[in-house]
């Protein structure tokens, strides 16, 4: 049995068929490429690895990224349902959410080197 069979296998043991047919594909597709680089991929079934069809992790893993994210938005695209988020989609791959709001803290930061500027300019 190939690598890419077995990390399969394994993924979709306890999916409901809905999810299985979301993912076996991409999974088949974008799989090999994730296989290249030096990492080590996990699925849900091993240790540590919750809520998520996928992990990876390993020296290569910021290469592994933009794959995760492009098998996110094509898991994302197929919902029939349109009931799979941003989010969602990332978690089945092991990615942290989107953060589409901005810290209170750096909001802080900008108003203080503001401040810091003008009284530069103002001497």
């Amino acid at each position: 049995m190939s690598e890419i069979q077995r990390i399969k296998n394994k993924a979709i043991a306890s999916m409901s068929h809905t999810d299985m047919g979301l993912v076996i594909d991409v999974i088949e597709c974008y799989l090999p490429e994730i296989l290249k680089l030096d990492v080590q991929v996990m699925t849900h079934n091993e240790r540590g690895v919750k809520d998520a069809v996928l992990r990876v992790e390993g020296p290569e893993y910021i290469k592994a990224v933009p794959i995760l994210e492009k098998m996110a938005d094509v898991v994302r695209q197929r919902d029939p349902y349109k009931i799979i988020t941003v989010d969602g989609a990332r978690a089945m791959f092991g990615l942290p959410p989107i953060q589409t709001a901005t810290p209170p803290w750096s909001k802080k930061m900008a108003a203080t080197i503001r401040r810091l500027l003008l009284r530069r300019i103002a001497e």
